[in-house]
C-alpha cells in the first residue's frame, strides 16, 4: 500500500513539473499582483547589452519641447543654461526594464522603451551618472515631485508588462500612500521623515548591538542622508542615515513616517527669492475643452511655474478641461499659463503646450541601418527645416553648409556633430573651428 501512495505521489510531482514546463506561464498568472504589475524577483534571463536600447539624441529637444523650452530635471527642479549640462535619464533605468522582462522581449520592443519620452527626463549629470545609476526606486527616490516619479513608474511598467519586486513595491507604496492622501507634491511640500515612537534610538550604525548615540522624541524631523541596509529588525532590513550634531547615526526605517514639512511643527519656511503670484480660479466654473500639442506630453504643475511641482502629466493629443488663463512665470517669452480641471484639483498648464485644436500625431524617430553608436535618425516628417533634414548619421564631410551643420546640432540633437561641445558643429567647415 505505501508502495502504491508513494507511486501516485510521484507522478504527481512528475506532472507538475512536467506542466510547469510546458506552462512557463502558469505560476505568474496565479502569482502576486500589485497595482495591475505582477511581481516577481528580477530575472535576468538573457544577457544585457546596453547597445541593445537604442535611441537618437533628437529625443533631448522633444523633452525639452515637453517642458516649454525649459532645460529643467524634474528629480530637482534644477534649471540649467544648456542642454549639454544634462543627462538624458530614464526613469526606469534599461538594466532594470531588461531584469523586468525585457529581457524577453524583441529587438523592436527594446528599442521602443529607449525611446519612449514617458520613461524619459532630464537629470545633471552628476545625479544621472553618481546617485540615481541604474538604481530602482527602493534604492533611490529623487528630491523632488516625488509623487510623479512614482505615478510614471507604475505607468511604464504597465505600459510594458514589466514585473516588479515587492522591496521596490513597498518603496513605492509609501510615497503613493502620501499622493494618495491630497498631500501635495509641491517642491516645497517634499515629504520629509519625522518620528513616529514616544522616543526613539539613533545608533552609531545600522544595528540594534550597536552604540546608542542619542535619541529623537516623537514628531522629531530628521535630516535623513540616505537609506541603507543593515542588520534585520522585525523582518525589515531598512535603515536611515541621518546627520546629527553627534555626527550620523542611523535610526529603523519602522519607526518614522513620511510627512510634509507643513505638518512639522519644528519646520521653518523654505526660503524663495521669487515670491509666487497669487492664483484665484474658481474650480467649479465652466471650462472648456483644449488639447495637448506638445511633441510628448505637457506637465501639470501645482502652481504657474516651471519650479512648482509636477501634479501629472497629459500626453500629446489629449483632451483636458480649462477653466481660464491665469498670469505665471515666463517660459520660451510666454507668461500665459492654463488653469485645468483635473479630477477635483486645479492644475497647470504652459499654455503654448495647449489649443484649441487637435493636433496631428508626431512620427516617431526610425533607427537606419549604419547610423553608428546607436544613433537614429529621424524621418523629414517629423523634424525638418527649410532646406535640411534631420540625419545623425550624415559626416561633417558630407554637409552641404555650416547652416546645415547647426541644423543638424541644434534642430536635430545629433550631438557627434560637436565632439569638444564648444557649440560649434563640423569645425571644418563652420567659422570660429
Amino acid at each position: 500500500m505505501r508502495q502504491q501512495l508513494f507511486a501516485g505521489l510521484l507522478l504527481a510531482v512528475s506532472a507538475l513539473l512536467l506542466l510547469s514546463l510546458v506552462l512557463p506561464g502558469l505560476s505568474q498568472a496565479q502569482g502576486e499582483v500589485w497595482r495591475g504589475i505582477p511581481v516577481a524577483p528580477e530575472n535576468r534571463c538573457s544577457p544585457y547589452d546596453r547597445d541593445d536600447y537604442p535611441y537618437s539624441q533628437s529625443v533631448e529637444l522633444q523633452i525639452i519641447a515637453r517642458e516649454g523650452g525649459q532645460i529643467c530635471s524634474p528629480y530637482t527642479n534644477e534649471c540649467f543654461e544648456s542642454r549639454f549640462d544634462t543627462d538624458i535619464e530614464h526613469i526606469i533605468a534599461v538594466s532594470e526594464a531588461h531584469d523586468s522582462g525585457l529581457c524577453a522581449a524583441s529587438a523592436a520592443t527594446r528599442a521602443q522603451f529607449a525611446s519612449d519620452l514617458r520613461n524619459l527626463t532630464l537629470a545633471s549629470p552628476a545625479l544621472n551618472r553618481n546617485q540615481k545609476r541604474a538604481k530602482d526606486a527602493a534604492e533611490w527616490l529623487p528630491a523632488q515631485n516625488r509623487c510623479w516619479f512614482a505615478n510614471q513608474i507604475v505607468s511604464v511598467r504597465r505600459a510594458y508588462s514589466l514585473t516588479i519586486d515587492w522591496r521596490e513595491a513597498d518603496a513605492l507604496d509609501r510615497v503613493l500612500a502620501n499622493c494618495d492622501a491630497g498631500i501635495p507634491a509641491d517642491s516645497d511640500a517634499t515629504p520629509v521623515h519625522v518620528v513616529s515612537d514616544a522616543r526613539v534610538n539613533a545608533r552609531a550604525c545600522a544595528d540594534t548591538s550597536c552604540e546608542i548615540v542619542t535619541t529623537f522624541s516623537s514628531g522629531h524631523a530628521l535630516d535623513v542622508v540616505e537609506e541603507v541596509e543593515g542588520a534585520a529588525w522585525n523582518d525589515d532590513t531598512r535603515w536611515l542615515k541621518v546627520s546629527h550634531e553627534d555626527g550620523e547615526v542611523y535610526v529603523h526605517v519602522s519607526l518614522v513616517r513620511l510627512v510634509t514639512p507643513t505638518s512639522v511643527p519644528t519646520a521653518a519656511p523654505l526660503p524663495t527669492s521669487t515670491p509666487r503670484p497669487a492664483v484665484s480660479v474658481n474650480a467649479n466654473q465652466v471650462t472648456t475643452t483644449w488639447y495637448v500639442v506638445a511633441p510628448a506630453q505637457a506637465n501639470a504643475r501645482s502652481c504657474p511655474r516651471t519650479t512648482c511641482g509636477i501634479v501629472t502629466s497629459f500626453a500629446r493629443g489629449a483632451a483636458v478641461n480649462v477653466l481660464q488663463a491665469v498670469s505665471g512665470e515666463s517660459v520660451g517669452g510666454s507668461a500665459t499659463w492654463q488653469a485645468v480641471r483635473h479630477g477635483s484639483q486645479v492644475v497647470y498648464v504652459h499654455a503654448p503646450l495647449l489649443s484649441r485644436s487637435r493636433p496631428a500625431p508626431v512620427s516617431a524617430p526610425v533607427r537606419q541601418a549604419g547610423s553608428g553608436q546607436g544613433q537614429a535618425s529621424v524621418p523629414p516628417t517629423a523634424v525638418s527645416g527649410p532646406q535640411f533634414s534631420c540625419n545623425c548619421s550624415k559626416t561633417c564631410s558630407a554637409m552641404a553648409s555650416c547652416e546645415e551643420a547647426r541644423f543638424q546640432l541644434n534642430t536635430c540633437g545629433c550631438s557627434r556633430r560637436d565632439s569638444d561641445r564648444d557649440g560649434v558643429p563640423c569645425e571644418s567647415i563652420c567659422p570660429g573651428g
